[in-house]
C-alpha cells in the first residue's frame, strides 16, 4: 500500500471578495455607504489602492495617483488602509467555511487544524 502524507491530504480555501476594502470601511462607518470611497496606498505619490464601483465608472482604477483620482472624482472621501481591519473580515469571511469543513471531516493534518483556527480567531 503506497503511504500518504500529510502534503497529499492538504486543502486550500481561496475566497476572492471584491471591495473587502471598501465594504469594510463601510461598515465601520455608515455615512461612507452614500459617499464616493476611496482607500489609497501612503507614500510620497500616493495611489489608489481600491474604490467604489461608482467611482471606478469615473475612469479611475487601481494604481492611479490619488491626485489625478480626486480630481476625475472631487467627492470622493480618500482613507488610508486599515489593513488590521481587513484582516479581520477577511477572517471573518473564510470562519464558517473552516468550521463547515472541521464539523463534516476531521482536519488530516495539524496544519489544516492550525489554519483554520486561526481563521475563526478574532
Amino acid at each position: 500500500m503506497a503511504k500518504t502524507t500529510a502534503a497529499a491530504h492538504a486543502r486550500v480555501l481561496c475566497a476572492y471578495v471584491p471591495n473587502l476594502r471598501v465594504v469594510t470601511e463601510r461598515l465601520k462607518e455608515s455615512e461612507l455607504c452614500a459617499q464616493p470611497l476611496i482607500i489609497f496606498r501612503p507614500g510620497q505619490r500616493p495611489e489608489v489602492l481600491e474604490a467604489s464601483s461608482d467611482i471606478l465608472r469615473t475612469g479611475v482604477y487601481p494604481d492611479m495617483l490619488l491626485s489625478r483620482a480626486l480630481s476625475l472624482c472631487p467627492k470622493a472621501v480618500a482613507l488610508p488602509p486599515d489593513e488590521p481591519a481587513y484582516e479581520r473580515a477577511g477572517r471573518q469571511v473564510l470562519a464558517p467555511s473552516c468550521t463547515s469543513h472541521l464539523r463534516s471531516r476531521p482536519a488530516r493534518s495539524a496544519w489544516a487544524t492550525c489554519a483554520c483556527a486561526a481563521w475563526n480567531a478574532s
